[in-house]
């Protein structure tokens, strides 16, 4: 199959890949964090993950994330979108491992949640005219936490602890995504981050 054909390229091929999503600029980023994405989704043995965690290319990614946060500062104040479609790229490759209960295990152990809840940008997020931003900087942070949630269970005491703190540290976002206005109207946009957000409620209220 497919993955059988990329494997088959060894080692190489994974340092390649992961040097492009570690240190790779723009679309180079972008594309190796859904190319990451794909194979780890088609991975059954999950030897990608265990050669990403070994490597500390998982952690780096992680940890990465504080940087994120201030390119996504900078980014946004000056209208250079190019931070964000990374960012987005990078949390929609954690969302993918955090699909499994070892690969959820592995990110809650590298410190995920903690990392998110660093995130100052969503609490200084874009106006109003600009409200697909706040969608693109919501969803994945909020979809990464579900799913990592769901795989790890409703008892899983630590998980859910850190992704309570979250909640509270982003609680004026997650305020502002569930209330509205008499008479307002909500966009297809406005529906998925409180479609993400009431699944993250219900992941933390069967614990």
């Amino acid at each position: 199959d497919s993955l059988a054909v990329l494997c088959s390229y060894g080692d190489i091929f994974i340092e390649s890949l992961c040097k492009d999503a570690s240190k790779g600029h723009g679309v180079t980023k972008i594309l190796a964090f859904s190319l990451l994405s794909i194979i780890l989704g088609a991975d059954t043995y999950q030897n990608w993950l265990k050669h990403l965690n070994s490597k500390g290319y998982l952690k780096h990614f992680i940890e990465s994330i504080n940087t994120d946060n201030q390119n996504l500062l900078m980014g946004l104040s000056s209208d250079n979108i190019k931070p964000l479609f990374i960012y987005e790229a990078k949390l929609a490759f954690l969302a993918q491992i955090a699909q499994t209960e070892a690969g959820a295990t592995t990110l809650l152990e590298a410190g995920i949640i903690p990392r998110l809840s660093e995130l100052t940008i969503l609490h200084q997020l874009p106006v109003s005219s600009e409200l697909y931003k706040q969608h693109l900087l919501v969803q994945p942070v909020f979809t990464l936490l579900t799913s990592l949630l769901t795989s790890l269970g409703s008892k899983h005491v630590v998980a859910n602890r850190q992704a309570s703190h979250l909640v509270c540290v982003h609680s004026e976002l997650i305020a502002s995504i569930v209330k509205s206005s008499p008479g307002e109207e909500r966009s297809k946009q406005d529906y998925q981050d409180l479609c993400v957000v009431t699944s993250l409620f219900a992941c933390l209220c069967v614990f």
